[in-house]
């Protein structure tokens, strides 16, 4: 029996829910865990007598049942793994997403982490795009070159010849080189750090 889209029967111990949302990676197991919002700690150990007075046998073959059916579809949850191991490593994300997708009844706190980007992740959607790879690039050369650049200037104008090397020197836009302009403005003209 999985439990779909319905309420879940409240915890008598609840995870720290605290600690788990910023742990971006975990094993499986824990994520079968917190998807009935029941403590991870507690299932370190095999599903001991205490364990199943704790939560109910309800809980507890729900546990079982979602092990049996995450570890057969894996695969979907880390297109990288080969194994149908209840401890193998996986994005704590994608698991929420992959249950999401079976209508899995999940605690309201676990569903809020679709809404939040770990920082690792925004990094790799980031370094998925191939326009931020571009525009990346450009700011980076322009923050390296732009000391030597500014040495051989009389006078930086902002709108003037700082706009005119960006476009030029780093082939950016009109759009990108305000940016670029912005950052390095903050970085070497308005930081006394580097006046």
């Amino acid at each position: 029996m999985i439990l779909e889209d319905t309420e879940l029967p409240p915890s008598k111990n609840p995870p720290d829910w605290d600690k788990w949302l910023n742990i971006p990676n975990i094993p499986l197991y824990v994520g079968i865990a917190l998807s009935l919002d029941m403590d991870p700690e507690m299932l370190e150990s095999e599903l001991s007598p205490r364990v199943i007075n704790q939560y109910g046998f309800i809980l507890i073959d729900e546990f079982k049942d979602r092990i049996e059916v995450a570890t057969n579809n894996l695969i979907d949850i880390d297109e990288d793994c080969d194994s149908k191991d209840a401890k193998h490593i996986v994005k704590l994300v994608n698991f929420v997403q992959w249950a999401k997708l079976l209508k899995w009844a999940l605690p309201p706190r676990l569903i809020k982490i679709l809404n939040t980007k770990m920082p690792s992740d925004i990094d790799d959607l980031l370094s998925s795009s191939k326009d931020w790879q571009e525009f990346n690039s450009k700011v980076t050369s322009a923050i390296q070159a732009f000391p030597e650049w500014r040495s051989k200037q009389r006078k930086v104008q902002k709108t003037g010849n700082l706009m005119d090397w960006l476009t030029t020197e780093f082939n950016a836009n009109n759009r990108e080189a305000e940016i670029i302009k912005n950052i390095v403005s903050d970085i070497f003209i308005n930081n006394d750090k580097y006046q």
